[in-house]
Parts: structure tokens; C-alpha cells; sequence
């Protein structure tokens, strides 16, 4: 016979299936794929040998805090080019985003979080977020992508939108880190 019905009512078990037949899976290209907010953490829990995640393209997915992708504790090479994360309106206030206390992404309150140790191959080129129920997409400050380096204990590789100025003074802080903003 002939497939006429495709029902998604019970996409929940497909990552669940994809692990049972991929366990070791370790590379996952996610590109152009849109999920449900709530099924992101649910779809990547399920790879615990993922040490590279590419995700391009990736629309309102994942939050600007990554906490959707903790569950991968051994990723190495993160790429979210052209994403757009979404965020609470406290993320949007000027005060948050200037603050040296912000950082994007560095999920200090998580102690086991594998964005804190184990990345060494970052890009986030043109990388953008929206605050939620409001259309404007805007990009991620300066100051939380460069948070964010400082948050890396392994980091090798970088790439992102930071302008040369401070590319400059995390390369002063950080010289093994190779930056690229083309």
C-alpha cells in the first residue's frame, strides 16, 4: 500500500527511535529543521555521544540561554549560523544586556552544563534573537558574545559577528583562540 495519512500527533517518539537506531550517533545536522520549542530538549537529551551539533538556520528553536541543548555533555563543535534564538523580555532590557553580569549561553547555574567545558568549536555567525509574542528580530549584543567566549574553558575556534575592536581584546585575553568574523 500506499501512504495517504502522515499523522505527527506522535512525533515525542521519533527521537526516541532515532537513538535506538543511531545510539552512537556523535555528528547531527539539524539545518533548516524547525521544532517545537519544547520538543528541542526532549530531541537532543536522547544523543549522549553528540560531539557535534550543526543547527543553521534554526528559527526560534532553542533560547538564547541554550538550556535546550545541555543535555548534550559532550558536544565539542557547536554551529548555529543564521539562527535566531528566541528570549523572555528580560533578556531585551538594556540594563540585562549591558550588564557585566550577562551572559549569553553560559548556563553557570547548571554545574554539570557541557557549555561550560567541553565546546572548542563555536560559530554563531549572524546570530540574532526575538523576544517572544514581538516580531522584531535583533542581533545578540557585543557584549554577551564576547560573555560567552570568556565562559569557554576549552575554546579553540570562534566565529561570529564581533566586530575587530573586540576581537582584539579577546585576543589579548585568550591568545590560543582563533577568531573569525568574515
Amino acid at each position: 500500500g500506499e501512504v495517504t495519512i502522515l499523522d505527527f500527533e506522535l512525533l515525542d517518539c521519533v527521537p526516541k527511535m532515532v537513538n535506538l537506531l543511531l545510539p552512537n550517533l556523535r555528528h547531527l545536522n539539524l539545518s533548516n529543521i524547525t521544532m517545537p520549542q519544547n520538543a528541542v530538549k526532549q530531541f537532543l537529551q536522547n544523543f549522549s555521544h553528540l560531539e557535534t551539533l550543526v543547527w543553521n538556520y534554526c528559527e526560534n528553536n532553542v533560547s538564547i540561554w541554550g538550556t535546550e541543548i545541555n543535555y548534550c555533555n559532550g558536544l565539542k563543535e557547536l554551529q548555529m549560523d543564521d539562527a535566531i534564538f528566541f528570549a523572555c523580555e528580560e533578556f531585551h532590557n538594556q540594563e540585562v544586556i549591558s550588564s557585566a553580569k550577562f551572559s549569553f549561553l553560559v548556563l553557570r547555574g547548571y554545574p554539570s552544563s557541557l557549555l561550560s567545558n567541553s565546546l572548542e568549536r563555536v560559530s554563531l555567525k549572524n546570530m540574532r534573537y526575538q523576544i517572544e509574542d514581538i516580531f522584531e528580530v535583533l542581533p545578540v549584543p557585543q557584549v554577551a558574545l564576547m560573555e560567552f567566549v570568556r565562559a569557554r574553558d576549552n575554546l579553540k575556534w570562534f566565529r561570529s559577528d564581533l566586530t575587530a575592536e573586540n576581537i582584539a581584546i579577546l585576543k589579548a585575553e585568550f591568545p590560543e583562540v582563533t577568531f573569525i568574523s568574515e
